[in-house]
């Protein structure tokens, strides 16, 4: 009697255990599922991250080439300095010329007066 009262709680006790492995597998495999999920969600990422990366490689080459082009444009050469002081010069001479001008008409005017 003994024995079979300890085999029924021997049995209860496996029956028990093997609920709640039951229960600890189903856990598991969700888990696993969620990880699986968070998985594919991060390749995701990483493709996406791979795209950005080359996007931005494009666009900064883009960008370093529209700099080396200004870069090139704002040299001012040697021919348009010139060109730029001789024009100055001429609008020198010119206001000098009328500032003169005037000065001798005024006093032509007071002369005649």
């Amino acid at each position: 009697m003994i024995a079979l009262n300890d085999h029924g709680k021997a049995v209860e006790s496996l029956t028990n255990s093997i609920r709640e492995m039951k229960k600890k597998l189903s856990n598991l495999e969700l888990v696993m599922e969620e990880l699986d999920n968070v998985k594919n969600l991060m390749k995701a990422a990483m493709v996406e991250i791979e795209e950005n990366k080359k996007s931005t490689a494009a666009a900064l080459k883009l960008m370093e080439n529209e700099l080396q082009k200004l870069k090139g444009s704002t040299k001012v050469k040697p021919r348009n300095m010139a060109q730029c002081f001789l024009l100055l010069a001429l609008i020198g001479w010119f206001v000098v010329g009328q500032m003169n001008w005037g000065e001798e008409a005024s006093s032509r005017f007071l002369l005649r007066g």
